[in-house]
């Protein structure tokens, strides 16, 4: 592939919306690349998320706890990070804690299968940027984490602005 040919040109079935190019000094173009942190302990969880972001220029990193997850965070903190609704070594708002501990743009999202107003009214008080219903729909997923790369102060992120 060509420095200027999108993975939309070789998958037509991909969107352009979720590809964006950024020009370098030198007039290459040079692929961005948004970082999103999965934390569940669930293998179907990831392989699900995995399917969905196969075709976006996504880098995703997955680890399986809260206590991963903060080591994680430490090191390099993403800008969207996707949490299921119960983890081994705590549940989500354990994670979500650490996460604002942290004073970064990084935006939380909770997924469960029993998503339900109740769980979205808790997230959103206690500071998540949304809930992701399971089983997951790529149109969905895709879109939330658009969104929420957006709000964190993202430029480049695979998505037009």
């Amino acid at each position: 592939m060509d420095s200027t040919q999108t993975l939309t040109d070789q998958n037509p079935a991909v969107s352009e919306e979720h590809f964006l190019y950024s020009r370098e000094l030198d007039g290459r173009m040079r692929e961005r690349r948004t970082r999103v942190l999965i934390v569940s302990e669930f293998d179907q969880d990831l392989v699900a998320l995995l399917d969905i972001l196969q075709h976006t220029n996504w880098q995703v990193s997955w680890c399986r706890n809260c206590e991963d997850a903060a080591s994680m965070l430490r090191v390099s903190a993403p800008p969207v990070v996707i949490s299921a609704e119960r983890l081994p070594d705590g549940a989500w708002h354990t994670l979500l804690e650490r996460v604002q501990a942290l004073r970064r743009e990084t935006r939380f999202i909770v997924t469960a299968a029993g998503a339900d107003e109740r769980l979205w009214a808790d997230a959103l008080h206690r500071g998540a940027y949304d809930v992701l219903a399971k089983p997951f729909r790529c149109d969905e997923v895709i879109r939330v984490i658009s969104c929420a790369f957006r709000l964190s102060g993202g430029r480049h992120m695979g998505i037009p602005a």
